[in-house]
């Protein structure tokens, strides 16, 4: 500058996102439950009451992010209590729960969509965590309530394990199983007031297959349904009529219930029950840029007894 001598400064630093350490977490989590204690015997009923943990992708930042998905998912704790004890006002003996995560428990951080990376508001690791700690939630309030409580899972194709925007190990290599495992390993911490839950956990299968009082039911997130026409119901379909005519286990079901395409339907047809939940995340801008789909929010939840599913819900 001249003759003139003028001295500036730079500075340098590094940014880290503080979190807690997961190790102490988890023990604080462990010690909680075991200090957790059971509720009175419940008295023996007929129906079981089941919820369907479907697609809260937490990570996304799409409808004000992982801050609202929280949200509502803490909401839906508190009104399914109220709509179990709605329904037992009315009459329905319920003494059983089943809970079902249909896959996508977390939104992944690389190659579902060009702009995920930079969208997601949370790493893996985090997104993991966070999973297990709102199901924790879940069953803290829920099971105390059941003499039976079951807890099943299927893997979604954001909990799959890619490289280059492709799965590159196993069906059961997922991240939506995973956190069930986690929350398996938590609950047996207390055997006095988690005792009477069990874990339907499958190894290396994209299917569950199960008897719920007397109906056979067949959970699958939905990505594998890869045709059968422009709805859900008709790929659905497509995809059992498949499964039939080469006699896998999900022959014959009685009900099919999925997730992955984030709204509500509601088929009865061909003596079968067709059941797509909705999600619980906040909806998607290229969706709704790109084919103006726009759905709302919601946990679907019904009654099972020996006979039929009934009072199907979305809370």
């Amino acid at each position: 500058m001249g003759n003139n001598v003028e001295r500036l400064h730079y500075y340098k630093l590094r940014l880290v996102k503080k979190v807690p350490e997961n190790k102490d977490y988890y023990d604080d989590i462990v010690a909680d439950i075991k200090k957790h204690k059971p509720s009175k015997k419940v008295a023996k009923g007929d129906e079981t009451f089941l919820v369907a943990i479907s697609d809260w992708q937490l990570g996304k930042s799409d409808g004000k992010g992982t801050k609202m998905i929280v949200k509502r998912i803490m909401k839906m704790i508190d009104d399914v209590n109220d709509q179990i004890a709605s329904l037992k006002e009315q009459g329905h003996k319920i003494d059983e729960l089943y809970i079902v995560g249909l896959g996508d428990i977390v939104e992944g951080c690389e190659g579902h969509y060009d702009m995920q990376t930079f969208s997601v508001d949370l790493d893996m690791r985090s997104q993991v965590r966070l999973a297990w700690q709102l199901l924790i939630k879940c069953l803290e309030s829920w099971a105390p309530q059941f003499n039976k409580v079951t807890i099943s899972c299927v893997p979604g194709n954001h909990g799959e394990v890619r490289r280059n925007g492709k799965a590159f190990t196993t069906f059961g290599d997922n991240w939506d199983v995973h956190v069930f495992e986690v929350l398996e390993a938590v609950l047996s911490q207390n055997k006095k007031a988690y005792g009477h839950v069990e874990f339907e956990i499958p190894d290396d299968e994209l299917v569950m297959v199960t008897k719920i009082r007397r109906n056979k039911f067949v959970f699958a997130h939905g990505h594998q349904f890869r045709a059968g026409g422009p709805n859900t119901f008709a790929k659905q379909q497509k995809w059992l009529a498949l499964q039939s005519l080469a006699k896998l286990p999900a022959d014959g079901c009685d009900v099919i219930l999925s997730g992955h395409f984030h709204h509500l339907s509601i088929v009865q047809e061909y003596n079968t029950l067709f059941l797509q939940a909705p999600s619980m995340d906040g909806g998607s801008r290229w969706a709704e840029n790109t084919h103006a789909l726009v759905s709302d929010p919601g946990t679907l939840t019904c009654v099972v007894s020996d006979k039929r599913v009934s009072k199907i819900e979305v809370i």
